[in-house]
């Protein structure tokens, strides 16, 4: 038997692949070929989050109970559609060195699956919320650019709840943090110092001006 490459969903499927010398996700040139700013700035931030995630789930894995069965990947690759048997007079000791290999490549391939299926944790996902907040602000400036952005980011987040992780244990809406407004009626404790400095020059002034009008009567 012979067990094919697993490959579990993924938001950049045919939009991107995984680039071993660089160690990230790389964008098709192709694809950003026909692509328009918009569409091609959504694939290459999907490929850089993509990158983030994987990265972190090896750092913060999840519990595999919280994802969504994925039985029928497993099912897929221990019995294939297409199967070819050859049967040939062998010893004992071939059967036995076959049924060793196959209990090798069965192991291997259960690894492999469990290396894929595990979810990032709650504490890797704060961190991965930190990490994409730093690079956004960093990156993006103008306010559409920073809605757009915004979107795809929750966009990514959307795709791993619906695909892979059950309703009760989906993550949290990633929330674009909000610029903060400075209301001018306030003061602070550096207003009320040159506040104070900036009374004493008025009251100079006026007072010298007292002292022109005084001295201005006085000549009349």
């Amino acid at each position: 038997m012979l067990i094919n490459e697993i490959q579990l969903p993924k938001i950049i499927d045919d939009l991107a692949k995984f680039d071993g010398r660089k160690k990230r996700y790389v964008p098709y040139p192709s694809i950003l070929k026909d692509s328009d700013t918009a569409r091609t700035r959504e694939i290459q931030l999907l490929a850089d989050l993509q990158t983030e995630w994987e990265s972190l789930k090896r750092i913060h894995p999840g519990s595999i109970g919280f994802i969504k069965s994925f039985n029928k990947y497993y099912q897929q690759a221990l019995w294939p559609n297409e199967r070819i048997f050859s049967f040939s007079p062998s010893s004992s000791d071939y059967f036995d060195l076959s049924w060793l290999s196959w209990s090798q490549s069965l192991s291997q391939f259960q690894i492999e699956l469990y290396r894929q299926l595990e979810p990032l944790s709650r504490e890797g996902f704060d961190e991965f919320q930190s990490i994409i907040e730093n690079k956004i602000a960093k990156a993006y400036e103008s306010s559409r650019t920073l809605k757009h952005v915004w979107q795809v980011v929750v966009k990514f987040v959307d795709y791993q709840n619906k695909y892979h992780m059950l309703a009760e244990h989906h993550y949290p809406k990633i929330i674009a943090p909000q610029p903060t407004k400075i209301n001018p009626l306030i003061t602070n404790t550096a207003w009320l110092k040159d506040g104070k400095a900036l009374v004493k020059i008025i009251r100079a002034v006026e007072h010298n001006w007292e002292q022109t009008a005084t001295i201005a009567k006085i000549r009349l």
